[in-house]
């Protein structure tokens, strides 16, 4: 199997797994909180109360369903009153917010190590997913049998083009290496007030979706329905790792080699926007089955 069919594979088993998950989340309120933490809780005066920040990967939740990811991501499902929402009448289907892809920059290096560093960064993210695992780090990962979904629903997967990420992976290499050496792209990619960040690790910046930068300075075009938000990461730095200490051929010890990598390095996130649940429960497989009908333009949420 090709890397690239591997990845259409993952793919479409965790779509497999996030909608038995949502299946299960629209039944019960336990594993919903679970999944979804900011989702609104009822109080005794009948409001609700809701926190909006409150976010946590989702990813290990999959596991029930067979799914382990291969990737280096975190998962958030987040509550947004917004959406999507199940309106047939009006749309034909489901209507909602795009969901988002979050993108760590990584600190600029000493220009002397600039290149050096832009490959060690391509080798931990060839694409946002981040590097793959493989079985051999990950031998006893279980995957969804497609003719297995809870309850018995068909639920049709078009082919995903997992070229489209490796691409990305691309355009992304380039913003970063453009970044580092122009500080008007910088800006404009991640438009924060305070360009150094210090006083938060993971910071977002302004609302704002960094898709028209890319197309505007890499000529990139978006084959996905989702917002892509690059934010600053303080601690994401080159630094050196060890010190290597040779001898030549006459036995003279060799000045010390200082050896460079990549430290604190944070999983970009997948932001999903949960499926709020219809009322009528009668046609929730049908919902269920619209929401997982579209294609290659949505490739985790189905939507």
């Amino acid at each position: 199997m090709s890397s690239n069919s591997g990845n259409e594979f993952d793919l479409m088993t965790f779509r497999l797994a996030y909608l038995q998950a949502i299946a299960k989340a629209w039944k019960d309120e336990d594993f919903r909180d679970k999944l979804v933490p900011n989702y609104p809780k009822s109080t005794k005066s009948g409001s609700s109360q809701q926190n909006l920040n409150k976010t946590t990967d989702a990813m290990p939740l999959l596991k029930e369903f067979g799914f382990t990811s291969p990737w280096n991501i975190e998962l958030n499902i987040i509550y947004n009153e917004q959406g999507p929402v199940w309106k047939p009448l009006d749309t034909a289907g489901w209507i909602g917010p795009n969901d988002k892809i979050i993108i760590f920059f990584p600190n600029k290096p000493a220009d002397d190590q600039a290149t050096e560093a832009l490959a060690a960064y391509y080798k931990l993210f060839p694409s946002y997913l981040g590097r793959a695992v493989s079985s051999k780090e990950m031998p006893h990962a279980e995957r969804v049998d497609p003719n297995k979904i809870s309850g018995g629903q068909a639920l049709s997967v078009r082919l995903i083009n997992s070229a489209d990420f490796l691409d990305f992976g691309g355009i992304n290499l380039r913003a970063v290496a453009l970044g580092w050496k122009e500080s008007a792209f910088l800006n404009e990619l991640i438009p924060n007030d305070d360009p150094t960040h210090q006083d938060s690790p993971l910071i977002p910046p302004k609302d704002t979706d960094s898709t028209p930068v890319l197309s505007k300075y890499l000529s990139f075009n978006n084959p996905w329905n989702f917002e892509i938000e690059y934010r600053f990461c303080p601690d994401f730095r080159w630094e050196p790792s060890q010190s290597s200490e040779e001898t030549n051929d006459e036995g003279k010890k060799k000045p010390n080699e200082v050896k460079y990598e990549w430290k604190n390095v944070p999983k970009n996130i997948v932001q999903l926007y949960f499926p709020q649940k219809p009322s009528d429960a009668s046609i929730h497989p049908i919902a269920l089955t619209s929401y997982n009908s579209t294609g290659t333009e949505y490739p985790f949420t189905c939507n």
